[in-house]
């Protein structure tokens, strides 16, 4: 089985706890209003998370095959590069893990990780 994912597409991973989180901590604080990018620090092609999760799964060997996003055949076009900023969120006092921390813990917290 191969898996295949974009090389072009850049996004920024998040993981639901840590957003979780971070609303809360937006909400009891009574941060300011306004428009908040609640993502992990840091972005990647869905290839790189695909390769991140290979790695820390332990599955040296997994085929991973980057392809373009066009190539997918989506019906809506979306952007190449898609990542947010949380900029806003640090201002507020809600520093954001990494991506790469993130996807770490969940795997670890499932018993993938290895």
């Amino acid at each position: 089985m191969c898996i295949r994912d974009s090389r072009d597409r850049v996004v920024s991973p998040s993981h639901v706890d840590d957003v979780a989180r971070a609303t809360r901590h937006l909400v009891t604080a009574q941060a300011p209003g306004g428009l908040y990018h609640c993502v992990n620090s840091g972005y990647a092609s869905w290839l790189e998370v695909a390769e991140s999760l290979r790695g820390l799964a332990g599955l040296p060997h997994a085929e991973i095959r980057g392809t373009n996003a066009g190539d997918v055949g989506l019906k809506a076009q979306r952007p190449k590069f898609a990542a947010l900023s949380n900029q806003k969120l640090i201002e507020a006092g809600v520093p954001m893990p990494s991506w790469q921390a993130a996807l770490s813990r969940h795997l670890g917290a499932t018993g993938v990780q290895r």
